[in-house]
């Protein structure tokens, strides 16, 4: 949080680095598209399962078991930055850091 900065042989000048607001605006970004992601993946995953189940019922192939495959997998690894970018804004002391951590 604060670094010494030499200013002279025997001096030294102490400075404050505290989180600017760019920071928190970009990791809120940041936080907003990932949740969006993830939102969109559960969406259309949902879908394409409903497709699946109709197929097999069907007695045929089930046709996006790959892709639903992938959505849940990049699912997870969005949660899990979700998961670090709330612990961040937590630390950046952000307004609404609470919120976002129980979310």
């Amino acid at each position: 949080m604060f670094s010494r900065k030499k200013t002279g042989k025997n001096s030294v000048a102490i400075s404050d680095k505290r989180p600017t607001e760019t920071d928190l605006t970009s990791l809120i970004d940041k936080l907003q598209k990932n949740a969006d992601k993830v939102e969109k993946n559960i969406i259309e995953t949902e879908q394409n399962l409903n497709r699946d189940i109709k197929k097999i019922n069907e007695g045929k192939q089930p046709l996006y078991q790959e892709d639903t495959n992938k959505r849940i997998l990049n699912s997870l690894e969005l949660l899990n930055s979700l998961d670090e970018d709330a612990a961040q804004a937590s630390r950046l002391k952000h307004p609404q850091a609470e919120m976002i951590e129980k979310e």
